[in-house]
């Protein structure tokens, strides 16, 4: 009996011990992980974010450390200085249940910053939060702002306190915020704006896959108001294919009198072939915009853009529809670019396009429907006007009667021209 306490006290030292030691590898790989982030070579110091200055007194259960995080946008001006933010933070790394560490921060701008922030803000309160390290290294943290008041020279503005979380797992991040009410006022002007909220869901941070959304529950001017504004972004994968879409819509408006209702505006991007769409951020981001390109980074972007057109894609707005208590407005409209038949693109067989609108009371005048109809572009549908076309290879459709399109199928050949010769240009440029 005797030893079998012993073995069961051992196996609790064991435990114990090796529960220690953990904490103690979790601080030391905390301090090391942040110190690996600072930027030591001057030729890496074109990041937009970077890290400094890192220091971090370690405990047995729980360290405190500090850094300064420093934006530097890649191709700011030699007179734009950088961004610094100071963090300080705890950090509680004994594993338990809830996760391998638990830690709080607080953020604050400094320099001239802080001083711009607190002129602007009427003080320099640092931006605050507490996470947690789950035990597959996932990060999730709270974010919360203080409520900020300003009043000056007959100005104010007022900010309710801002909440939010952040979440990083790998190449995937999540962002959310929600302020309640934001008010402005001052030289005979005045802007409230209740229920702002943010969140973005990103699935690959290197290709900037996601979703996203910005929402405004009510906002009112001295000229009008609006309710339910929203602004909704997605990017997504299909295949070797990445299709995009930007859709702002706004559940009732009033100004001036008039009161505009479901009004939505949805514009996408269909069928970009990702390799090439990457290989041209990637270009963009290190020249500064495409300035200045090497030999080979032009033949590289010219084989990015030859295979975009070559495998072809499809843009348009395949919703717009508004309301009014007296009419209404609905259409649709595309531009698509075929896959090419060879190895060179070319508008003049790729390119066909299709669109439909509808306009009822008082999205028109009787005037312009009028002339609408008289020249061919529109044609009555009861009480609505409609109007309609399709093209594809030099053939014009509108409201089904064929049109003469000699005129735009030339200057697709002359478009095919020039851009036949800038291709070949950047490829054999020395």
């Amino acid at each position: 009996m005797k030893k079998t306490w012993v073995a069961v006290g051992a196996t609790l030292a064991l435990l114990g011990g090796g529960w220690v030691g953990a904490s103690v590898l979790v601080g030391m790989k905390t301090q090391d992980t942040l110190k690996s982030l600072m930027v030591h070579d001057a030729s890496q110091k074109a990041n937009s974010w970077r890290v400094s200055q890192v220091t971090q007194e370690r405990g047995l259960f729980q360290s405190k450390g500090q850094l300064e995080l420093v934006l530097s946008p890649n191709c700011q001006a030699q007179d734009e200085d950088d961004l610094t933010f100071h963090v300080a933070y705890t950090l509680d790394h004994l594993p338990l249940p809830s996760g391998l560490a638990r830690f709080s921060w607080q953020l604050a701008p400094q320099g001239e910053d802080a001083q711009v922030f607190k002129s602007v803000f009427g003080s320099a309160s640092p931006l605050t939060g507490q996470g947690v390290v789950d035990f597959g290294g996932a990060v999730r943290s709270s974010l919360n702002l203080p409520a900020v008041a300003m009043r000056r020279s007959g100005e104010m503005l007022e900010i309710s306190p801002t909440t939010g979380m952040f979440a990083l797992d790998g190449q995937k991040m999540a962002l959310e915020t929600k302020m309640d009410r934001l008010v402005v006022r001052g030289r005979g002007e005045a802007l409230s704006i209740q229920g702002l909220a943010m969140d973005f869901a990103i699935d690959d941070l290197r290709k900037g896959t996601g979703s996203g959304s910005f929402k405004v529950a009510q906002a009112s001017t001295t000229r009008g108001s609006l309710d339910g504004l929203e602004l909704r972004m997605e990017a997504k994968e299909k295949g070797d294919r990445m299709n995009m879409s930007l859709t702002p819509s706004v559940r009732k408006i009033e100004v001036s009198g008039q009161t505009l209702t479901d009004l939505r505006m949805q514009w996408a991007v269909n069928g970009l072939h990702t390799e090439s769409v990457e290989s041209l951020i990637q270009l963009f981001d290190s020249s500064c915009g495409v300035q200045a390109l090497t030999a080979q980074e032009n033949k590289v972007a010219a084989q990015a853009l030859r295979t975009l057109l070559v495998k072809g894609f499809s843009v348009g707005m395949p919703t717009l529809t508004g309301k009014t208590d007296k009419g209404r407005l609905e259409g649709a409209l595309w531009v698509e670019l075929q896959a090419a038949n060879g190895s060179d693109p070319s508008l003049v067989e790729q390119l066909k396009s299709h669109g439909k609108f509808e306009i009822e009371g008082a999205f028109i005048t009787p005037d312009q429907r009028e002339m609408a109809v008289a020249s061919g572009f529109a044609v009555n549908q009861g009480s609505a006007l409609s109007a309609t076309y399709d093209y594809a290879r030099g053939l014009l459709k509108v409201n089904n009667r064929s049109m003469d399109a000699s005129i735009f199928e030339g200057m697709l050949q002359q478009t095919d021209q020039q851009l036949r010769l800038v291709l070949e240009s950047m490829q054999k440029r020395p």
